[in-house]
């Protein structure tokens, strides 16, 4: 093959081959068919590549985006992001990037005293409900209104340790959110699988019998012949 040298095209910045000996002024480039030397006194010399890159189309590659880059540093362009990521593919100087995930800090521990957090139903509170816990875990009880769906009240057990509060007359669904360190609401006690979140099947109705008012106790423990099964449910679900 003839020896040739290796210049770029003014126009587009595409790299061409131009055989020794030939009319360098009638030489056009490749891509888009503009002159690449369209005064003869002033045509640059042409750029050669060295003869090591010439026979690897890895190293050829390589030159171009080198004298690509040259081109742009000396005509001073300025290119908005998405002109220069076009640059960047053109170039194949992107290649596959590789995102590291962002995890999330975990939200900090917040102090909290056991006993009632709140009670969103307006009424008095005046039967008895008592929440027995086994150690290893912590709770965040509440009870929803069976009837509208609505949060009614919560109450924060700290695990091993029984806690005995009023609660405002009404039919109730029971559901806790179980763990080690509270972080507050909406957290309860950390993402994933820090939180574990149920809701028992059994309703409790508290009301007036006669001249009493009816209670509950409450077991959060497994025990053989438990009369109040829970399930677990999601998050979204609580």
């Amino acid at each position: 093959m003839q020896a040739s040298d290796v210049t770029l095209c003014p126009s587009c910045g595409q790299m061409n081959s131009l055989p020794r000996g030939g009319d360098l002024g009638e030489a056009r480039c490749g891509k888009c068919d503009a002159r690449l030397f369209p005064k003869a006194a002033a045509s640059p010399a042409p750029r050669r590549a060295p003869a090591s890159a010439a026979r690897s189309g890895f190293g050829l590659r390589h030159v171009v985006a080198i004298a690509m880059l040259g081109v742009v540093s000396v005509l001073g362009l300025l290119v908005m992001d998405e002109d220069r990521e076009r640059l960047v593919e053109y170039l194949g100087l992107g290649g596959e990037q590789t995102v590291e995930p962002v995890l999330e800090p975990l939200p900090p521990a917040v102090a909290i005293r056991p006993g009632l957090v709140w009670n969103l139903t307006g009424r008095r509170a005046e039967a008895p409900l008592e929440i027995v816990t086994s150690p290893g875990a912590n709770y965040f009880v509440k009870l929803v209104d069976r009837h509208t769906g609505r949060d009614a009240l919560a109450a924060y057990v700290v695990g091993g340790r029984p806690l005995t509060l009023d609660v405002p007359l009404g039919s109730y669904h029971l559901r806790y959110a179980a763990g080690e360190t509270w972080r507050g609401e909406p957290h309860y006690f950390g993402p994933g699988n820090l939180t574990r979140f149920s809701e028992a099947s059994t309703r409790l109705d508290f009301e007036v019998q006669g001249h009493y008012v009816s209670g509950y106790t409450v077991e959060l423990v497994l025990q053989a012949g438990g009369n109040m099964p829970t399930r677990n449910i999601d998050r979204g679900a609580f």
